[in-house]
């Protein structure tokens, strides 16, 4: 499904991060990839956050990048022994395209975290994007979010929301 450009540049950041994440999700569960759940918990916290600099400590060290290229002893203020040895199991065994949509929708949230984030936020854009591309071929249900977080709110960034409530209210309006 292609989305118009247009309407996703009306999406506030945290409505883009809450897009890639509801997609996320459907691959996560479509594919049993059990150990990927955790992260859903990290990222959904960007949509409630005030303290995104918090947000942004915690989750850089968590992306397949990250993870992949560090021993246990550089995240254990973040993350237990077990967790991360399965998380690094997890990473190392999907597939590229999942791996990288992980590592995008994360990204939709970092990329513009300490500067201006302009007329629609580019760098935030070029993730969704990057995202919508990574998860074509899973043939997924797209989540209708221009309307409901508009990148005109908060700078750009959308007011604080809860993850579950929206998606909880996207699926039973679409049911």
């Amino acid at each position: 499904m292609i989305i118009n450009n247009e309407l996703l540049k009306r999406i506030s950041i945290r409505g883009r991060v809450a897009f890639a994440l509801f997609l996320l999700e459907q691959i996560i569960a479509k594919n049993d990839l059990f150990y990927l759940k955790m992260m859903i918990k990290y990222i959904k916290e960007f949509t409630e956050s005030r303290q995104l600099d918090e947000w942004h400590y915690k989750i850089e060290k968590l992306t397949p990048e990250y993870i992949l290229n560090s021993e246990y002893y550089e995240l254990k203020n973040i993350i237990n022994e077990l967790d991360f040895k399965n998380l690094k199991q997890c990473y190392y065994n999907l597939p590229e395209d999942v791996l990288m949509l992980v590592e995008d929708t994360i990204w939709i949230g970092i990329s513009n975290l300490y500067g201006d984030t302009g007329e629609y936020s580019k760098g935030s854009l070029f993730y969704l994007r990057r995202v919508l591309l990574h998860s074509e071929k899973y043939n997924l249900e797209y989540p209708v979010f221009h309307n409901r977080f508009s990148f005109f709110e908060g700078d750009g960034w959308g007011a604080p929301f809860n993850y579950d409530i929206e998606k909880k209210t996207f699926i039973e309006k679409n049911r």
